[in-house]
Order: structure tokens, then sequence, then C-alpha cells
């Protein structure tokens, strides 16, 4: 078990945030990395792609944490409850970082680089959250197709 500043994240957390990324992520063209994250900033698991520049992810985890927690109080000034996403693009590329509200409430950081496909890789975003609940995301064009 890994700890965190609220005590420890379950081992089965870990490995199941670790194969959601491999399953979900890792298959979509232009994501550079994805972390999962504890809610107050600890690195749960995380994937990165071959071209993906070096970085520290424990520094970008808690990073994701903080940006959240400001949306989230932006959200509450205005009154729109419950922040869920928050997406902002520079230059290089594309980072959305994604609630995720599972048995173990975790934020998806997602660095996205230039060439990336904003909605398949908010599509595997949900895919991540699905998993995280034990439960595989649908895909629609699958779900329309006849038996």
């Amino acid at each position: 078990m890994s700890r965190s500043a609220r005590g420890v994240i379950p081992e089965e957390v870990a490995t199941r945030g670790r194969l959601a990324l491999e399953q979900a992520i890792a298959p979509v063209s232009g994501v550079q990395r994805a972390i999962l994250l504890s809610e107050d900033g600890f690195e749960i698991a995380s994937w990165k792609s071959a071209s993906a520049a070096a970085m520290h992810g424990s520094s970008l985890a808690a990073m994701a944490s903080s940006l959240m927690a400001m949306a989230a109080a932006v959200g509450r000034e205005i009154d729109f409850r419950h922040c869920k996403r928050l997406t902002f693009e520079a230059d290089g590329g594309t980072i959305t970082l994604q609630a995720i509200t599972a048995d173990f409430p975790c934020i998806l950081c997602l660095v996205l680089g230039a060439d990336a496909v904003l909605g398949r890789s908010l599509w595997a975003g949900a895919e991540v959250a699905q998993l995280m609940l034990g439960t595989p995301a649908v895909d629609p064009d699958k779900s329309r197709q006849p038996a």
C-alpha cells in the first residue's frame, strides 16, 4: 500500500488505476502522460508514452490536485457545484483534469500533445472513470450494431 497525506492508498486501487490507464489511455494517439492521483495530490498510478517529455509525476500530481481545488472554489463562488473537469490549452498541447467519483475518489490528469484529438481523449478519461468503478464504458458505436 502507498501512503498519502490522508492515509493509505489501497493496493487494489493502485492496481485498478494502473490497469485502467493501460487499457483506456495507452491506445489513444496524442496522449503523452496520464496520472491518476488522490484528491490530496498523491500519485496512485501513471502512464507515459515513449515520446513523453521528462517531468516529475509527483509534482504534476500535486499541482493537478491544487488546480482542481481552485476550480471547485471558483465554482462555489458562482454556484456551480461539483467541478467535474478542468481543461486548459497551451502552445504545446492541452491538459485535462477530471474528477473520478469512485469508492476511492481520485483525479485523472491527461497531458495531451498538440496532435491529440480532445474528444477522443475525454472519452478515454470517461473509460478510466468507469474502470475505476469496476464497469467498462459502453462504446456507443458498438451498442448500435445489430446482434
